[in-house]
Order: structure tokens, then sequence, then C-alpha cells
């Protein structure tokens, strides 16, 4: 049986640690340790310890397919798609633990590979709004709102993730969501971006709106879009060896009403009316970018072990 390498696709045995082509490390298939799998989680009150199951890319054989469908009441094609992804995938919630461990024996047992954490762990890492970012020579800074304190500069080699996302904002009637007659007009899409570094205190979060472009660059563009291209090609120019991961474009639209303390707040209030009340999926964004940098730190702590 074969699993696919993380760094370069192609097929290794199951029992490889390294891959035959490219030599990069090959996570195994994680199985729940007698502790909580992240250890820097906080304690959940009783009754909201949910926890997360993560599919990771590389079980797509038959075997896994079809102990997954039997494993989660699923169809073939289901389990089928569940397990081709490219890249790491939201599976399930479980509302307890224990729970969230008898289907992770269940995954491990068929050799598939995955990932529990609780999601306290991921809900609990804030977000900081960077204003701009200093880019140095072997070194980047990034400038804060007044709510976090100074990071001070960081080593380009400790980034270790970067999530970029579109975020979609819609006008819904309230009183009439759900009907036809409840239907939004959609809004001009904006975007996002979250650096990480591997031991990350908080999830640095750039927003168009709010960031000053012309700190990374001598000139800054008319277009939002093009400056914010060309911010994530100067940093990764500067940290060859970070992951940037753009999945966030594929996830299902989840809307909650706009809003978080920031312009979106002005928005909302002054914006309502005929047109309705702004909704946007920022908060989806911010979670999905936070999984994910859980995920990608467990796998860069199994690669460096």
């Amino acid at each position: 049986m074969a699993r696919a390498c993380p760094a370069c696709g192609r097929p290794n045995g199951d029992a490889a640690v390294r891959c035959l082509y490219c030599v990069a490390p090959l996570p195994p298939v994680e199985v729940l340790a007698p502790i909580p799998v992240d250890a820097a989680a906080p304690v959940a009150p009783a009754g909201k310890d949910r926890h997360l199951l993560i599919l990771l890319p590389g079980g797509a054989r038959e075997e896994a397919i079809a102990a997954l469908s039997r494993i989660a009441f699923l169809s073939a094609y289901d389990a089928r798609m569940s397990l081709s992804t490219p890249r790491p995938r939201l599976f399930r919630r479980l509302e307890s633990e224990p729970s969230a461990r008898r289907l992770s024996k269940e995954l491990a047992e068929a050799l598939i590979p995955h990932y529990v954490v609780a999601e306290s762990s991921v809900t609990s890492l804030p977000v900081a709004r960077a204003l701009g970012i200093e880019l140095g020579s072997r070194h980047f800074e990034p400038i804060l709102d007044g709510a976090f304190p100074r990071i001070g500069p960081t080593p380009y080699e400790h980034l270790l993730l970067l999530v970029r996302g579109e975020i979609t904002r819609e006008r819904h009637h309230e009183k009439r969501l759900g009907s036809a007659k409840g239907a939004s007009r959609r809004l001009t899409p904006g975007l996002r971006l979250h650096l990480y570094p591997r031991d990350a205190r908080v999830a640095i979060e750039v927003d168009p709106d709010l960031f000053d472009f012309r700190l990374p660059h001598e000139e800054k563009s008319a277009s939002a879009l093009l400056n914010f291209e060309r911010l994530i090609e100067c940093i990764h120019e500067k940290a060859p060896g970070l992951s940037v991961d753009r999945g966030f474009d594929l996830e299902p639209l989840v809307l909650s009403r706009a809003g978080g303390g920031d312009v979106t707040d002005a928005l909302a209030s002054s914006d309502q009316g005929p047109e309705g009340v702004p909704y946007d999926d920022e908060a989806n964004f911010r979670f999905y970018a936070r999984w994910r940098y859980r995920v990608a730190r467990h796998l860069s702590r199994l690669g460096a072990a």
C-alpha cells in the first residue's frame, strides 16, 4: 500500500519514514496520546470539550475508503472525496474527547492519516491586526494595533504558514433570512492574510483596509489585490520554506453578521435599511486559518523529531 509524500506528492510505502524521491520526512499515522493531542490546549469547561477531527492527505487507498465509509457511515463516493483532498480537511466536530478518541482509534487501525485537536486550543489563539510589516534582510516585524503588545523582530526561518483567503460579504434582510424575499445582494469581496511563526502567540492578520502597504514597498498600487499579492511574494521570497495555503477559497461558504470591533462594526450599524445588514465569512476564515496552523505546527514538529 502507498501513501503520498506531502512535499512532492509521489507514492511511498506505508513503512517509509522519508520520501524515496525527495527525502522529505513522511508524517506517521496520527493516534491520540493518553493526554489531549495539543498539550497547550486550555482545559475546556464541562460539556464544551469539542474536538476537531482533521483528515490529512495521503490516505486515499481503496482499503481506507472502504474503512472510512464503514466507520463514518458515508457513501463510498463521499468517503473517496473526503480522503482524496490534497490538503488537510476538517472532517468532523466531536462533542467530547472520549468520542474523539474512539473515532481516532478506528481511523488509526485503518491506517487513515488524521489529526485530532481540541477546538478550544484553536479558538484560544488571538488574532492581531497588522497595521504594517517591516521587511528587513533577515527579520520581519509586524506593527500591530494597540490591543496587542509589540512582537519584535522575527527571523524569516521561524515563519511556518501563510494563509490567504477571499472574504465574501453580502447584505441580508435579517427578518426574512432563508426566504426568497430575503435574497441578498453581493458586495465586493475582501481579502485576508494570516502569518504564523512556528510557535505563534497570536495570528498576525493583514486586512487591506487597515494595512499600510507603503511599509513593505516603495510605492503601493491603486489595486488592493495587486498590493496583497506582492506582499505575499515579498514574504515568500525572504522565507522560501514558508507554506502558503489558499484552501479557504475551496471551503463551504459560512456567513455570520459582520463586525468585530473594527470598521465592519461601523458598516453594520450604518448600512441597515432597505438594502439589508452586512454578513461575511471573516469569522470562518479566522477559524480555518487557526486550525490549519495547528495542523502545520503538528506536522512540522513530527518532521523535526
